[in-house]
């Protein structure tokens, strides 16, 4: 016991007082110990994906239906024929006949990759194992993509390179942008740039000027004085993005440039393209804070696209970048199709799942006497499955709806002022206008009710899995039950419909 509580203190010291590092090494202190424990942080979308992606963790659609599904196969067989010529032969040949083998109506059909048709059997514990470890993935991607969009990321992106050139235009359009644009930039220094080896600022009106000569090595000073000179820069004239751009490109070491403007180069952009494209190994990254001049915005993207970098565009006046389909980000891009992929394939496996579990049902009963009753219900489900499809046709979405809804107002609110509601609603009602939740819900309504068998001198009835039928209704005035399935509605349509309903009401 003493032993063990020595060791213990001992450990317990180690923790709280760890190791002295080398105050030598303080020069470089540009990398952070945070970004050295998290080396992921630096990687892009595609990297992360090859660790984290629905592929790399075996989820995707045919990963996971892979152990649970097989190939149709033909089979080759002996037929005895009659010989051609009895008189030299009289025993029977032997011919070769490749035989189609039906498809196993028990089992589910789903396409594979290749185009090929396999016959597929999802069980629960499959679905629920599948369904858990794709909403484990999915929230991390979500995490991820929460991630990226979170302080200066979300406009600059995550810089990797180690040595950064920023080029900020300081013309005259830029008067009621540049103290935005200065906030932009100290954040981008102090949650990303403060982590890499060396950088470089450059202003640019009529005339280019850097900050220092060179890029410089990042530490606590440099970073102190590089904040204060954005934070001094005063406006200018014109756009010397050319000029601008020379002398990033001049530095010999410079691996990355983010090119902060909102209008066209002084120059003709064609000029600017020639020049820049003597240096496309360096990525240009743009940043517009002009967001309705189309013609600045299409070079800004060419020049980024030239390059290899990316253009990303700022609404000024928003308290947000624009919307996505102005920001080209490849990293959101890949995360957000990763999410909808992953979406789709549990959709998928589901819908396997509900048609794997009906046809469990169908034969696999327990008693003879059940398949032959439970074919009414299939019947009914096979319907209820065909018209649930059709049911985003029937129920118009919100601007039909919408529309509908005041050009019947128009023509019946001449005539309805003069009803009383009791008459109004016989036309109006809920009941008249068959949205009532049972009038939502009788596509996928079975009647239960039992079959008299003169064998047995009993009735019965059939068995009903609750997967398929989670819910009964039993009839007030007759008494009798109802088997309902809610899932095979489009409930939410409904929905949307009994509310343009519940608005007519208001009026």
């Amino acid at each position: 016991m003493e032993e063990a509580s020595s060791t213990l203190a001992q450990i317990q010291r180690l923790v709280a007082e760890p190791p002295k590092t080398d105050m030598a090494t303080a020069d470089r202190g540009a990398t952070s110990v945070e970004n050295e424990s998290n080396p992921e942080d630096t990687w892009d979308s595609e990297k992360w994906l090859q660790k984290y992606g629905l592929k790399a963790q075996k989820l995707s659609f045919y990963d996971v239906i892979a152990d649970c599904a097989f190939r149709h196969a033909d089979g080759v067989v002996d037929i005895k024929a009659k010989p051609e010529d009895e008189s030299l032969q009289t025993s029977a040949e032997t011919n070769k006949k490749t035989v189609h083998a039906k498809y196993c109506s028990r089992f589910v059909h789903a396409p594979w990759k290749d185009g090929s048709l396999v016959h597929v059997c999802i069980t629960k514990e499959k679905c629920m194992w599948y369904s858990e470890r794709i909403h484990v993935v999915l929230a991390r991607i979500q995490r991820r993509i929460k991630w990226l969009q979170d302080g200066s990321q979300l406009l600059f992106g995550k810089v990797r390179s180690d040595c950064v050139y920023i080029l900020i235009d300081t013309s005259h359009s830029m008067k009621a942008k540049l103290e935005l644009v200065k906030d932009k930039i100290i954040q981008l220094i102090q949650e990303q740039l403060k982590y890499k080896r060396k950088f470089n600022f450059v202003q640019f009106d009529a005339q280019a000027i850097a900050w220092r000569e060179k890029l410089v090595e990042i530490n606590e000073d440099t970073l102190k004085g590089a904040q204060a000179w954005v934070r001094d820069m005063k406006i200018g004239s014109s756009t010397n993005t050319l000029n601008a751009l020379q002398i990033a490109f001049a530095d010999k070491e410079t691996q990355v440039i983010y090119l902060l403007t909102d209008g066209r180069p002084d120059q003709p952009p064609e000029m600017v393209l020639d020049q820049v494209k003597v240096f496309q190994k360096i990525p240009i990254y743009t940043i517009s804070f002009c967001y309705n001049d189309e013609i600045a915005n299409g070079f800004l993207k060419e020049l980024a696209s030239l390059t290899g970098g990316e253009f990303h565009s700022y609404h000024f006046g928003c308290k947000d970048p624009c919307p996505p389909e102005a920001v080209q980000n490849e990293d959101l891009t890949l995360l957000i199709k990763e999410m909808e992929q992953g979406c789709s394939d549990l959709e998928k496996v589901q819908d396997l799942y509900s048609e794997s579990l009906v046809m469990d049902w169908w034969y696999n009963g327990e008693k003879d006497g059940d398949r032959g009753h439970v074919f009414t219900s299939l019947s009914a489900i096979s319907l209820s499955t065909e018209m649930g499809l059709l049911l985003t046709d029937e129920f118009p979405d919100d601007k039909t709806l919408e529309r509908l809804t005041l050009e019947g107002s128009q023509v019946s609110d001449q005539d309805s002022s003069e009803m009383s509601s009791a008459d109004w609603l016989k036309t109006h009602g809920l009941a008249a206008k068959k949205l009532t939740i049972m009038d939502a819900l009788s596509v996928t309504a079975v009647p239960h009710n039992p079959t008299y068998v003169p064998i047995l001198d009993k009735h019965v009835v059939s068995k009903v899995f609750d997967e398929v039928f989670p819910l009964a209704h039993v009839c007030n005035d007759t008494n009798k039950m109802t088997l309902i399935n809610p899932q095979g509605v489009k409930l939410d349509i409904y929905k949307q419909k009994v509310e343009q309903a519940i608005k007519s009401y208001e009026k």
